[in-house]
């Protein structure tokens, strides 16, 4: 099972943001300011934490929180 407050913590940490604007809805590149390299480095980071790998088909689709968990969810199956 997948624990989301982990994964946001992670998220939060990762991009360097506050937790509080880390949410379901957020869209990593608009209202977390991720680029490219941010996001490689967070899917390492998720992908090391949670024991997950995630296929990069589906990385590159990932453009909230909540697909990333729901990434997460499909992958610990």
């Amino acid at each position: 099972m997948i624990d989301e407050r982990e994964i946001f913590e992670i998220i939060a940490t990762t991009l360097e943001v506050p937790l509080e604007k880390v949410t379901a809805n957020a869209d990593l590149l608009g209202d977390l300011g991720a680029d490219s390299l941010a996001l490689a480095s967070l899917t390492a980071a998720i992908e090391e934490k949670t024991q997950l790998q995630l296929p990069m088909d589906a990385v590159l689709d990932i453009e909230t929180v909540g697909d990333i968990i729901q990434q997460l969810q499909m992958a610990g199956k």
